[in-house]
């Protein structure tokens, strides 16, 4: 996961866009979950790697240890707001999303509440970000694309154009 995350960093390092990140560890999920060990201790060396790796400006890095789900939402609602005022100043933007902790196939678990998946979803699609990365390291987060198959298919042509430098748009969720 994290090779893959790399490139996707050191890919956009060239582009004038600004970058945002948000990275979340939980040791703790329900009562009857096992505490993790490292889950927190991953969220923090996500947000050294945003820093230092994928050009993320600390002031507008977000580091969530041990925090309750109603701090992650209002965490991602002020980021929501940051990345709204660089998309008014007419800057493509990107959001980095990781979480690390307990989770099932409909939510992730933090320190005994719940935090649907669908809801996680929801909250992503309403940052207005030219792009969001989402990595979900959990058990059982897969459900969030589900439906999706593993594997290739063949998918219409596009156009590559080196005289245009639009980068991309939408969103990814690995799970």
């Amino acid at each position: 996961v994290s090779g893959v995350l790399l490139v996707l960093l050191a890919a956009s390092v060239a582009s004038a866009e600004s970058r945002f990140s948000i990275s979340v560890g939980h040791n703790l999920g329900r009562d009857t979950d096992e505490p993790l060990r490292w889950a927190q201790q991953d969220a923090e060396r996500m947000d050294a790697v945003f820093g230092q790796l994928g050009g993320v400006p600390e002031d507008r890095r977000l580091l969530l240890r041990g925090e309750s789900v109603s701090n992650l939402v209002l965490g991602l609602a002020r980021m929501r707001g940051r990345i709204e005022e660089a998309r008014r100043a007419g800057e493509r933007t990107l959001l980095f999303f990781f979480y690390s902790g307990h989770g099932d196939e409909a939510a992730l678990r933090l320190g005994g509440e719940a935090l649907p998946l669908a809801e996680l979803q929801r909250l992503l699609s309403e940052v207005p970000a030219t792009v969001t990365v989402a990595v979900l390291d959990a058990c059982h987060s897969g459900a969030l694309v589900r439906g999706r198959s593993k594997g290739l298919k063949s998918a219409p042509a596009f156009d590559v154009s080196f005289l245009r430098q639009v980068g991309p748009r939408g969103r990814v969720f690995i799970a």
